[in-house]
Parts: structure tokens; sequence; C-alpha cells
């Protein structure tokens, strides 16, 4: 576009020069470059947040099953103790009822001995 005087220049309507079409290319043109650059460096990082991300879901993948695993054996555990938690309480009671009766067959034993040596004399 040719100014008023002729040249390249193209003037606003005020009447003050703006960049030729050249300027303006060479500056949108350094413009592109520098968002080139930025993108390429957002890729980069875009990307390595990508294999993290992976890497992260990966293990949290292995720690659930991880976990799954140990829920089973302490329910497995778990199990097992209140079982022989009822076979202790059974054998408590079994181990008081014969204590009692161990007691009174030892009693009617050393009864038996003393009325035994009382009568032989």
């Amino acid at each position: 576009m040719a100014g008023r005087d002729g040249s390249d220049t193209a003037y606003q309507q005020w009447g003050e020069p703006q960049e030729s079409n050249q300027d303006l290319l060479a500056i949108q043109k350094a413009t592109m470059e520098e968002q080139d650059k930025g993108l390429d460096s957002l890729l980069v990082s875009v990307q390595n947040s990508k294999v993290l991300g992976t890497r992260l879901g990966d293990e949290i993948d292995a720690q659930i099953d991880m976990l799954d695993d140990l829920e089973k054996h302490t329910e497995k555990s778990s199990r097992k103790v209140q079982n022989e938690t009822k076979r202790v309480i059974v054998l408590t009671r079994k181990a008081k009822a014969a204590g009692g009766i161990m007691t009174l067959i030892v009693a009617i034993v050393i009864l038996s001995v003393v009325i035994y040596l009382a009568t032989k004399k």
C-alpha cells in the first residue's frame, strides 16, 4: 500500500506511520517461532506428564491388588482367630468342669484311704 508520499509505508488515519508489510511479516514470523518453541516445550511437558500419570496409574493398580490380597489374608486370619477363641472357651469350660470332678475324685480317694486306715487299727 502506498502512503501519501508514495512510499511503502502505510499510514493510519491519523497520519502516524505503521510498519511496512515486510516488517509486519518479520514480526509475525518471530512471534510464531516463539510460540512454536513454547508449544514444543509444552508438548515435552505434557508427554512427561502422560508417562508419569501412566506409571502412577500402574503403581496404584498394583497397590490395589496387594491391598485386596492383604484383605483376603486378614479375613482368613480373623476367621481362624475367632474359631480358636471359641475352642479355647470350650476348653476352659471343660477344664472347669473337669477340675471340679477331679477334686471330687481326689477327695473320695483320700476319704477312702482315711477310712481304710481308720478301720484297720
